[in-house]
């Protein structure tokens, strides 16, 4: 009974943060200005929002003079994306050690296996050695 091991590997999936949150600045700072307002709604459905408006307007954001965010608007942002992130990163993280054990688990019992075969022939081995046919046929 031979079974191949598989080792773990990571879900094809699988992508970069930054192939999966396609946010312009833009629609960050729209999330950001919206946050305090709706602070019962959850991250998800702003990310979709803000989706949605970004693939309606298609064109550059170029009336925005200031560079950078404040910290009011970072705190904010953070707050409203920090769960849906979180999230994810917990789901695959999940996702890998479950797999790990699993295959982990199988190895084991595989080898388990191999070794009761062994150590059971050689018990019998040993056992049948010791006894004396002799005597037994004698009595």
């Amino acid at each position: 009974m031979s079974i191949q091991r598989k080792e773990p590997v990571i879900d094809s999936r699988i992508c970069d943060l930054t192939d999966r949150v396609k946010l312009t600045w833009r629609d960050v700072r729209d999330l950001a200005a919206s946050a305090p307002a709706a602070p019962a709604e959850s991250p998800a459905p702003m990310v979709r929002e803000a989706e949605a408006a970004s693939s309606a307007d298609t064109a550059p954001a170029a009336e925005s003079p200031r560079a950078g965010l404040t910290d009011e608007e970072k705190a904010a942002l953070t707050a409203a994306l920090a769960p849906a992130v979180e999230e994810a990163v917990r789901n695959a993280l999940r996702e890998t050690l479950e797999m790990s054990l699993q295959n982990a688990l199988t190895r084991v019992r595989a080898d388990i296996d191999r070794s009761v075969v062994g150590i059971v022939n050689e018990s019998v081995s040993k056992a049948l050695s010791r006894i004396d046919l002799n005597t037994l046929i004698r009595r």
